[in-house]
């Protein structure tokens, strides 16, 4: 992902673990904080779901998140996804254990937005 006025670098999105079976992938983005709140997340999340349901025909996209990135779970779930479970300290960081939230989209859920499709 590079940044409209400049080809700099600010972000990486990707899908892995896909599953021709069940037509299912994780999901992963990297967004340099300088770009934060500037709707670069939403944006490219929503190209990886059109791509991913429309050109790919996946029927599922899941993700981690850690339970305190509550700007990325905002970003997520305007997205659609949807919160579907908790595991409980997980990570190890800063000296203090932290849950992780497990998310995910169908491709029924995002289609039913005529405005993400």
């Amino acid at each position: 992902m590079t940044g409209i006025a400049t080809p700099e670098l600010i972000g990486h999105v990707a899908l892995w673990g896909i599953t021709l079976k069940d037509q299912c992938a994780n999901l992963g983005i990297i967004l340099n904080r300088e770009v934060w709140s500037q709707g670069y997340g939403t944006e490219a999340l929503l190209l990886v779901l059109r791509y991913s349901f429309n050109e790919l025909n996946l029927h599922r996209i899941q993700l981690e998140v850690l339970a305190e990135n509550s700007r990325a779970i905002r970003c997520y779930q305007k997205a659609g996804f949807r919160e579907e479970g908790r595991r409980r300290q997980v990570y190890f960081r800063d000296r203090k254990w932290r849950d992780q939230i497990l998310m995910g989209i169908l491709a029924e859920d995002f289609r039913s937005k005529s405005i993400r499709a």
